[in-house]
């Protein structure tokens, strides 16, 4: 595990702390200190845990704990960062309350050690919920073992006591993974593994709960039922598995009962539609969006197919097809979504990021807002409401939900370079140069397994000419080009990538060719840092005029893109 924060790289694999690229001393007490309040920056860590933790229970006073932590602020003010960012909460302890963002990339070749962890009592127990294992005989159920995995996620989330880690986090694991390694690599006490053979309109379920700190098995269970009984399995599971940690499900829960379907046939479609649209591809979204409609046509009432294909539209709009007619099924969707379903996160997420898209801003906050409420830790509400905020210049607000989206999907890369913008703008260069590097890693990592994700290209280019990369980027450019010579974000990014590469003619060529082919984001056009120069070049108002000519005759202008 690394962690970023302010001009600081955290990383205990190598007991290591670098300032601006440059590693800093410390001595030994004051680097694990910091490190667990970093690890454990969700809560207040008392004084008696590091004295069990850090000194191990041996005999020092107060005063030797407090100069630690006093040690530990002035690396952090002396660093560039800031003093504040470890909080004294009197009479419980201390807290690091900055920005902090996770990678699982440790150096090649260094061994995870475990995180320190405070007392079950003191913290509350964590999960880590693994995909299901597919044992049926054609190896066909994929989309069916995610979804079991999700669902049982979703229900635990409501468990009082019960912290429940990210489903982008616990996600990069198969159901094979060793439970101790996950437990020491997220921080997660306890991990949930299962299997699901499907033959016919049979479904045998195998669900197991490890401790991950000793490998011991906790709890087991297995079930053989008819795919019409899946969401009563699902239930099931999650009441036993509180039942056997003395836990109870929290009594203003939401009825699980919204997002479900009477017809396990769309189910199943919402399912598939599920997998593919996770790839977050153009392609994928249609087919994604087409798998939702046939699940919609079985019950017009699936809440989360209706959400799910609100959110296709609009990420097709955005990313792929800036098109009036995907502006209209968005808003059909996520409208017939939020009414079936007023109580569940994905209606008001799908419904808040399409009328950000409208410009409808004030109406889409609020939709963000509780759907943040309902799971503060949903990459795409995050995400969403981010860009929203950059969009409105609220960059130091726009930088927090970018860090949980960072945090909430280790293998997500836009989050990083639009937040790398914000970072930009605040003055914040060396947080925005680390926020470049992981967004490239995370890019490289994603076009191993999807070598043709144009969106990865054209953003790993626009990365790489931020950090001075000219050849690099260009050839990037190229490649996304190559693609799809007709895709207007791809083609405003590559403006972006000729702006910053010093080539301001070829900016507005790519400009222009973007707009012409439907690119409609004129605020973002006006505020974009990267575009700084065809700003100040006297034929950029040429190049925009059609978009400022729309714009007069509209009384909204939509949410930013990249």
């Amino acid at each position: 595990m690394i962690y970023y924060f302010g001009p600081f790289v955290l990383k205990p694999e190598q007991y290591g702390l670098e300032v601006a690229g440059q590693p800093r001393q410390l001595q030994p007490k004051v680097f694990e200190l910091l490190t667990f309040l970093v690890a454990n920056r969700d809560r207040v860590v008392s004084k008696e845990e590091l004295l069990r933790n850090i000194w191990q229970d041996a005999f020092v006073s107060d005063a030797a704990i407090s100069r630690a932590v006093s040690e530990a602020r002035k690396v952090l003010a002396g660093g560039g960062g800031s003093s504040d960012w470890i909080t004294t909460v009197y009479g419980r302890g201390f807290r690091f309350v900055g920005p902090v963002i996770e990678d699982l990339a440790a150096p090649e070749g260094a061994a995870p050690v475990a995180a320190t962890q405070p007392p079950d009592e003191e913290r509350g127990l964590s999960i880590a919920v693994l995909p299901f294992a597919d044992r049926s005989p054609q190896r066909d159920q994929a989309h069916l073992c995610e979804g079991m995995a999700e669902e049982i996620l979703h229900r635990l989330a409501h468990v009082v006591g019960l912290r429940v880690t990210a489903r982008g986090v616990s996600f990069q694991y198969d159901s094979l993974a060793d439970p101790r390694k996950v437990g020491r690599q997220i921080g997660a006490d306890l991990v949930l593994a299962g299997t699901v053979r499907k033959e016919g309109n049979e479904l045998r379920i195998g669900v197991e709960v490890t401790d991950a700190r000793t490998g011991i098995q906790v709890w087991s269970e297995q079930w053989q039922r008819n795919s019409q009984q899946i969401f009563a399995l699902q239930d099931q599971t999650a009441s036993l598995i509180a039942e056997t940690l003395e836990l109870h499900l929290a009594p203003d829960a939401p009825p699980h009962e919204a997002r479900r379907t009477a017809s396990s046939r769309a189910y199943d479609l919402y399912l598939r539609g599920r997998s593919l649209y996770h790839q977050a591809r153009k392609r994928t979204y249609h087919e994604a969006r087409r798998l939702f409609a046939e699940a919609i046509q079985l019950d017009s009432e699936y809440a989360l197919a209706h959400a799910a294909s609100a959110h296709c539209s609009a990420y097709l709009y955005l990313f792929h097809e800036p098109s009036e007619e995907n502006l209209r099924l968005a808003d059909e969707s996520s409208s017939r979504a939020l009414e079936l379903a007023p109580e569940v996160t994905e209606a008001h997420s799908a419904r808040a990021m399409t009328l950000s898209t409208n410009g409808r801003l004030e109406e889409a906050e609020v939709h963000f807002r509780r759907a943040l409420e309902l799971d503060p830790l949903s990459f795409e509400a995050n995400h969403n409401f981010a860009r929203h905020r950059f969009a409105q210049g609220q960059m130091e607000e726009a930088v927090t939900f970018f860090f949980r989206a960072i945090e909430a999907d280790p293998t997500a890369y836009a989050p990083c370079s639009i937040c790398a913008s914000a970072l930009t703008a605040l003055g914040r260069t060396t947080e925005a140069a680390r926020l470049q590097e992981l967004g490239l890693a995370r890019i490289r990592r994603r076009l191993l397994r999807y070598p043709d994700d144009q969106r990865a290209i054209y953003l790993g280019a626009v990365a790489a000419a931020r950090q001075g990369r000219k050849e690099e980027a260009l050839k990037w450019a190229a490649r996304a080009e190559a693609l799809d010579p007709r895709d207007a974000v791809a083609l405003y990014n590559l403006a972006c990538v000729a702006c910053v590469s010093g080539d301001t003619d070829a900016g507005l060529r790519y400009l222009e060719s973007a707009i012409t082919h439907g690119y409609p984001h004129l605020r973002w056009i006006e505020n974009d840092a990267d575009l700084a120069a065809l700003q100040a070049d006297p034929r950029f108002e040429e190049v925009v005029a059609p978009l400022r000519d729309t714009a007069a005759q509209q009384t909204g202008s939509a949410s930013p893109v990249r």
